[in-house]
């Protein structure tokens, strides 16, 4: 599309441009396409709206299960200053600021530091109606930026990064799931799952897959059945797409302009159809019901019986609503063994698949959330308004571009104004870079090389 694009550009005449995207570069960095539509029109205005929503508060996690912060990401005071001049620049990341943790960074530099009048709470914060999710993190910025001696910034560094306590671990008797992050999906991090689906981004979306296959820790005597029986059904299912081919073969012809045109007269079959319609009936009576007991799926209450700490019952942990009816279609269809064994796990997954009616199923699915995690590789995330509460960032995604991963992280938060919302990243690496200044924006580079007139 870059060629059209940038012909569009050069050969007509619009004298109204809106440029609108969430991770847009600023004016400085796409300063030559806003020269070339100077010159094109006289008395050129530009405006420029620039807006962050911070009624929410969506917690980037950490591979180990640690919510991050600036004040968690550098132990060098300079490093630090500048995280907070890219937050304060690019005040979208605030979003992603965890409430919990900066109220109690504020109460250990509150209890433990003579801070100057005018950033004490009481001085910034003149009456209560001024202390809001949007004042308190901007507060949280300032508040790093008053610390002026490295030593200060060292202790404070040290004690928070020691206090800070793992989201997905049973801090009390510390057990076995404490170095997850959150991973275990379908097993003993389910009910962290909460209030609506969870989409995994990755590049690796089988391998990714057949991990949570394996996770569920299904006895190999139930998981070999179910498996007989799905190939059984796929088998049966190849036999049902060849002769429903012979059928649209006998019954149709090519017209003069190669298009498909019926040839039934009367509004019947031919004899061979008939016989070939009625051996496919036969076949369907012989597919197999494939189903999971709910002790594997996740955040029912029989799971949530086995995995959750103490075995409390976690009233908005979520669970999936495939439907019989979807369950039966899919086992229908001719596609991979795993698609099907993750769909009864509510899982499905977002890929070039070669069957066209499974992916409008998910989609389907996805639009009316029904599945409970959707595995998808970062060319979905686009145009893509489906509503999600949770999120990871594959470890295979840790190369693209800062934009890309802002992008990805959007594709969070977009229900209600609060509930339950993490991004849980599986590489660390990833986390710190979304924080820091990027040298090269190859969307700012390939915006200047397509809206230009030469």
């Amino acid at each position: 599309m870059h060629s059209i694009i940038h012909n569009n550009w050069k050969e007509n005449k619009i004298s109204t441009l809106v440029l609108s995207c969430a991770t847009l570069p600023t004016q400085s960095d796409i300063q030559s396409v806003y020269q070339d539509f100077q010159r094109k029109f006289d008395g050129v205005e530009v405006h420029t709206i620039s807006s962050y929503d911070c009624k929410k508060t969506i917690p980037i996690m950490n591979k180990e299960g640690f919510c991050e912060l600036p004040h968690y990401l550098y132990e060098n005071y300079n490093d630090l200053l500048k995280c907070v001049q890219h937050c304060q620049n690019n005040k979208t990341l605030l979003r992603y600021f965890d409430l919990r943790e900066i109220i109690r960074f504020i109460k250990y530099m509150e209890d433990t530091y003579e801070l100057d009048e005018h950033i004490q709470m009481d001085s910034y914060f003149t009456i209560i109606s001024d202390i809001t999710m949007n004042s308190l993190k901007m507060y949280y910025l300032e508040l790093l930026s008053s610390i002026d001696d490295e030593d200060d910034w060292k202790s404070v560094y040290n004690y928070m990064l020691e206090t800070r306590q793992n989201r997905f671990a049973d801090n009390n008797n510390m057990k076995e799931t404490k170095n997850t992050g959150g991973l275990l999906a379908t097993t003993s991090d389910a009910y962290t799952f909460t209030d609506g689906p969870t989409i995994y981004l990755t590049d690796e979306i089988d391998k990714i897959g057949q991990f949570y296959i394996q996770q569920t820790k299904i006895p190999a005597n139930i998981f070999e059945n179910i498996s007989e029986k799905i190939n059984e059904n796929n088998e049966i299912s190849k036999k049902i797409e060849s002769l429903e081919a012979l059928i649209e073969n006998k019954e149709t012809k090519l017209d003069g302009d190669n298009k498909s045109v019926s040839v039934r007269e009367s509004g019947r079959l031919s004899k061979e159809s008939e016989g070939w319609t009625k051996d496919i009936s036969v076949l369907r009576k012989k597919l197999k019901i494939v189903s999971l007991d709910p002790m594997y799926l996740s955040n029912t209450k029989p799971h949530q019986q086995k995995w959750t700490p103490n075995n409390e019952l976690i009233e908005n942990a979520f669970i999936a609503d495939v439907g019989e009816g979807n369950v039966k279609t899919i086992m229908q269809l001719n596609v991979d063994t795993r698609y099907k064994l993750l769909l009864l796990l509510g899982i499905g997954t977002f890929k070039l698949h070669k069957n066209n009616e499974y992916m409008e199923i998910m989609k389907r699915l996805a639009d009316e959330q029904k599945l409970y995690m959707i595995i998808a590789s970062t060319d979905y995330i686009y145009g893509t308004n489906y509503q999600f509460c949770h999120g990871f960032i594959g470890k295979d995604l840790s190369t693209i571009s800062q934009q890309k991963i802002y992008q990805s992280m959007g594709r969070v938060g977009r229900n209600n104004i609060q509930q339950d919302y993490t991004i849980r990243f599986r590489d660390n690496d990833t986390i710190k870079s979304l924080f820091t200044k990027q040298t090269s924006n190859i969307e700012a580079v390939n915006m200047c090389k397509l809206f230009h007139s030469n």
